[in-house]
């Protein structure tokens, strides 16, 4: 989706897109783009030219920021200009004198570092009006979404993924896959009420609907589940460098072939590096999917196993997370119609001798409603 503003007579006076804008000067179009910083913050603002480079002259916006948003002001800071999307990417409404951020689901007031309205998908820990779960130095609130892509490239690969899993593979299940839908953003995807999750998964059966209740947890999440879906040959994105070169400590992959090598097919951190910033409180989470994996799985089993079974099971410890990512699995296999069965490996061990590979995880589990 576009955003358009200043429309008048059917023409546009600026139109945003995902690296900046297009404004319309009288029929004469000028293209300005934007740099972000690592939480999705617009810092510059400049117009193109024709030799590529950037020179002073071309910069038409600087800003600067308080923690919470509040936007700096003083000599070479541009808070009151033509851009109106800074902080963190969301539009700064000036009208009335409010000076406050609007994002899709509520309005921000950076003053405070608190929204006006109630969070939808709220976390009981803290209060619903919070920003940035009281860390903004970490943590952002573009949307109020929470499964993300890396990239619009992999968000883009995963909501096929998904498609793929309910509309093609699931007797029935195109009103599921339909919910499915990626944010303003291009890379988050958008929440999914239980409503219309229960209207969409009349007709499925168990285990079809315990694979779509857990992609629906994994969408509501109040925490970030960032996913790169990737190919073998590609290249490791850069705001993802730091999840697949430091994987458990280790020393990490150099490249999506050595990390399909060794992981068969992708895996999962609980802990998410976002560009510059090591978020390693176990809250977010962040999962490779290899497309084209030698390891025999399909991306759609892949995408289950990691982005449910792994990451919808944080905060666990290393056996019941292995279990709970065996059990999706099979779970997957079932819903598909699958004749297979997944067991521990040298990847999944079961230290703890349960071997319950067949029971439903946490996070997958139907209520009366959902039945």
């Amino acid at each position: 989706m576009v955003r358009i503003y200043g429309a008048r007579f059917g023409l546009y006076e600026k139109q945003q897109h995902t690296e900046g804008s297009v404004v319309n000067n009288s029929g004469v179009y000028t293209y300005e783009y934007v740099l972000r910083d690592h939480l999705g913050n617009t810092r510059v603002t400049f117009n193109a030219n024709s030799t590529g480079i950037l020179v002073v002259s071309d910069i038409k916006q600087i800003n600067s920021y308080y923690p919470f948003g509040l936007n700096m002001e003083g000599p070479g800071f541009g808070a009151g200009g033509a851009n109106k999307y800074q902080y963190n990417g969301i539009e700064l409404n000036t009208d009335f004198g409010l000076n406050i951020n609007t994002a899709f689901f509520r309005g921000y007031d950076p003053a405070v570092g608190r929204w006006w309205q109630v969070d939808p998908k709220p976390n009981y820990g803290e209060s619903m009006y919070s920003g940035m779960g009281n860390n903004p130095v970490r943590y952002n609130d573009m949307l109020g979404d929470t499964i993300r892509g890396n990239n619009e490239q992999s968000a883009q690969r995963l909501l096929n993924i998904l498609f793929r899993t309910f509309a093609r593979e699931t007797p029935g299940g195109m009103s599921m896959a339909s919910l499915f839908k990626l944010g303003n953003d291009g890379k988050t995807f958008s929440s999914i009420k239980r409503g219309d999750f229960r209207r969409a998964t009349q007709g499925l059966t168990k285990e079809q609907k315990q694979l779509a209740k857990g992609y629906m947890n994994a969408v509501n999440d109040n925490v970030v589940h960032a996913v790169e879906v990737a190919k073998r040959g590609g290249k490791i994105s850069e705001n993802s460098r730091g999840n697949v070169e430091s994987y458990q400590g280790d020393g990490g992959f150099k490249s999506i072939i050595a990390a399909d090598d060794a992981m068969g097919g992708g895996f999962s951190n609980n802990y998410l590096w976002d560009g510059n910033i090591a978020k390693t409180d176990g809250s977010n989470t962040y999962s490779l999917i290899v497309l084209d994996s030698k390891s025999g799985y399909t991306p759609e089993e892949l995408s289950a196993h990691e982005v449910i079974g792994h990451g919808g099971n944080k905060g666990m410890n290393t056996s019941e997370n292995a279990i709970n990512a065996i059990q999706t699995s099979n779970i997957f296999y079932k819903a598909m119609g699958i004749n297979k069965s997944r067991g521990f490996d040298a990847t999944h061990s079961d230290p703890s001798g349960q071997s319950n590979r067949h029971g439903t995880p946490p996070n997958m589990a139907l209520d009366i409603w959902e039945q």
